[in-house]
């Protein structure tokens, strides 16, 4: 069975080809979806709902791309997924309520509340 390229909607018939997201893509047709750049598989990510985005244009949207980042509940580092909160980055099982310990759910409601000593 012959794929086809998602890109040009042409069969590939090429001894070499791209997979992303479960497609096929010709070489050539694998481009970034913002600069139209040809980029190797090796710098591609899910970016901005799945587009196609090389790592140029992925820092001009978010500087941190590239730069380790250390959970600000354990300071070990985090590999690949984060939550952000309190404008921090943490993993996601250590984003907790200080008051139960009960993980926070990234979708839901959080309050800061700050404690004053009289």
């Amino acid at each position: 069975m012959v794929s086809t390229c998602p890109a040009c909607f042409t069969p590939i018939d090429d001894a070499k080809w791209v997979v992303y997201s479960n497609a096929k893509y010709h070489n050539s047709c694998f481009t970034c979806h913002t600069c139209e750049r040809q980029i190797g598989s090796d710098e591609v990510f899910r970016h901005n709902g799945g587009l196609r985005t090389c790592v140029d244009c992925a820092k001009k949207e978010d500087p941190s791309i590239g730069e380790e980042k250390v959970c600000y509940g354990c300071e070990t580092p985090i590999d690949k997924v984060w939550v952000i909160g309190l404008d921090q980055k943490w993993h996601s099982e250590c984003f907790k309520c200080c008051e139960c310990s009960r993980i926070i759910d990234p979708t839901e409601k959080f309050y800061r509340v700050s404690f004053e000593s009289t």
